[in-house]
Formats: structure tokens, C-alpha cells, sequence
């Protein structure tokens, strides 16, 4: 319940952004109804009738928001179309979210375990290893931490997915856990026995 908590306020402090972030104004799209949910869960528990005036507040700019994509996307002109015949096509390339690739390493996440150890590629060329801590389903994010326990970043499911497709991201085979936790693990086998 603790972790559902910060996840909402979380979330909540990423719709700030929303104003003027496309792609977290897309993402709050989607997690919306959740959010919604879990504050009406929260409210109730409280045992207040209606909904704070903040958060009501909030959801109004939200639609203001959701108002003004829609105004811009529904104009538009037929001259504005581009003609199926003019477009190369080879350069029409299917976009990454929906391509097979995606869609696959998608499936495995979703079946992904808590615990699992992945590997990331960073910029100045090391490889980081963590481990998949948390997963919240209403934020749709992925918590990892390093092998000292300390929380190393979350990642939303869509960027997770994206860098595991493109390479610069791995799932880490259980036989190639670090040394130090196999002999933690032996240990604590001994130690139960």
C-alpha cells in the first residue's frame, strides 16, 4: 500500500509535465483511469464523500490538455495527406512499438520476474547490472537497484521494452549472476539447512 502511495504521488508529480511533454501528456493518457482509481480508493479510505477540490482541479486541466490534442489533430486538410503513390517505399519503416520485435520482448517483460538481472549499456561504454526490484502496474514502471540494494532508476515499460529491442539493454541469464550473490545464496542455503 506504501509503495501504491508514492507510485500516485509520483505519477502525479510527472503529470506536471504533461503541459508541455507530448510523450508524458501520451503516458498520462494511459495511466489515468489507474490513477484515478487509486485516488478515489484513497479518498474513500479517508472517508471523505467527494473528491478533494485540488485533485478535481488537476483533472480539469488534464481535460483542458486531452481538448487541445484533439482540436489539433482533427484539422486537417486533404491537401495536407500525403498520397500513398509519392512515398518511397523504402523508406517506410515500421515504427518500433509495433513492430514484431516489440511486441515479443513486450510478452517477456510482462512474464519477467521480480529478482530478474538485467544489464544496461551506458553512455561511456561500461555495463551497468541491476536487478528488477518493484513493478507497478498503475504507473506501468519498473524499478531497478544495484547489487548493493541501493535504488539505481526506474523506467517506464515502453523505454524498457525499446532499449531491450535496440540491444543496449539485457536480461541477464540466472547463470551469470555476480559472484558475490551466488556465494550470498550458498550461504543462506547453508545457514537455512
Amino acid at each position: 500500500e506504501w509503495r501504491s502511495v508514492l507510485m500516485v504521488i509520483s505519477s502525479v508529480a510527472k503529470a506536471n509535465a504533461a503541459g508541455t511533454d507530448l510523450e508524458i501528456r501520451q503516458w498520462l493518457k494511459n495511466t489515468l483511469p489507474g490513477l484515478n482509481r487509486h485516488v478515489q480508493a484513497g479518498v474513500a479510505f479517508l472517508g471523505s464523500s467527494s473528491e478533494p477540490a485540488e485533485y478535481t482541479a488537476l483533472l480539469a486541466l488534464f481535460d483542458q490538455w486531452f481538448e487541445a490534442d484533439e482540436k489539433a489533430t482533427e484539422v486537417v486538410s486533404e491537401d495536407q495527406l500525403i498520397k500513398p503513390a509519392t512515398v518511397n517505399k523504402q523508406k517506410q519503416k515500421k515504427p518500433i512499438k509495433q513492430s514484431s520485435e516489440y511486441l515479443a520482448m513486450m510478452q517477456i517483460i510482462q512474464q519477467t520476474k521480480i529478482g530478474s538481472w538485467f544489464e544496461f549499456d551506458e553512455p561511456d561504454g561500461k555495463t551497468q547490472r541491476v536487478k528488477l526490484s518493484w513493478y507497478s502496474p498503475v504507473t506501468n514502471n519498473h524499478m531497478f537497484i544495484d547489487r548493493f540494494g541501493y535504488k539505481a532508476f526506474i523506467l517506464p515499460t515502453e523505454i524498457l521494452v525499446t532499449k531491450l529491442v535496440k540491444g543496449s539493454a539485457r536480461v541477464v541469464e540466472p547463470n551469470r549472476f555476480p559472484f558475490v550473490d551466488q556465494t550470498l545464496n550458498k550461504i543462506y542455503g547453508l545457514l537455512r539447512n
